[in-house]
């Protein structure tokens, strides 16, 4: 099912952007490398389980759940992101995964199906409005005790600030909806969530991902260390 797609959202998310991503995956570099162990450790995918990959982008998560036996579908509004889920799994031979073109916030999915959502570099991409919808949907389409994945980055990391100042670091104009943990946790628990876990990753850079590990416990400078928020929550 393929619905209408926002041109100007379109736009952000390119054949380019995707292409650099694809090149990511497939390279296996140090940046995706910590991105799937992050991920995979908080969701914890398992054999049998019906997994939804929502906003999956070039289907990385599809992709590595189905790999735990999982059958998982990814979703997202952009065709250019279905195009190279597609060709992903066409080259693994996976065949118990599937790509459906839609919107996050209106899921074309029957209630109380699945056993797991993966959001992974999703809801920064989204506004408050937009970021409740999705998770209204992702509550209703979860199973009782389903569980919610959300991988995003931490707006208070030093990485984020300068990317949010242009220094050095060029802004990500499609980072509309960097959120603090608490913030996030706020909207998830409105939306009928159960918080289980909420904590935070370095970054994948060998020496900054030691002095972050030291310094992220610190008060006051803590934040300038914290990559990436982790958040992992069930269906009430």
């Amino acid at each position: 099912m393929i619905q209408s797609i926002d041109e100007e959202r379109e736009k952000l998310y390119h054949d380019k952007y995707f292409r650099t991503l694809a090149e990511c995956y497939r390279e296996k570099t140090g940046w995706e490398r910590n991105r799937i162990k992050n991920v995979i450790e908080l969701s914890r995918p398992k054999f049998g389980e019906l997994v939804l990959d929502l906003g999956c982008g070039i289907g990385v998560f599809t992709i590595e759940a189905a790999k735990y036996g999982a059958f998982t579908i990814g979703l997202d509004y952009s065709l250019n992101a279905i195009k190279y889920g597609s060709s992903f799994a066409k080259e693994l031979g996976m065949d118990n995964l599937t790509f459906v073109g839609a919107d996050a916030q209106h899921i074309p999915l029957k209630n109380e199906t699945f056993d797991l959502i993966i959001c992974a570099d999703l809801v920064e991409h989204l506004n408050n409005e937009n970021l409740m919808e999705m998770l209204k949907e992702s509550h209703r389409i979860l199973k009782n005790g389903g569980r919610l994945a959300i991988y995003t980055p931490s707006p208070t990391h030093i990485f984020e600030i300068m990317m949010k100042h242009n220094f050095i670091l060029k802004k990500d104009e499609s980072h509309i909806g960097l959120r603090k943990i608490g913030e996030i946790k706020d909207f998830v628990e409105k939306a009928g969530f159960k918080i289980i876990k909420a904590y935070h990753r370095p970054t994948h850079i060998p020496i900054f991902s030691l002095i972050e590990r030291i310094f992220m416990h610190i008060p006051l400078l803590g934040g300038l260390a914290k990559r990436r928020t982790c958040i992992l929550a069930i269906k009430r």
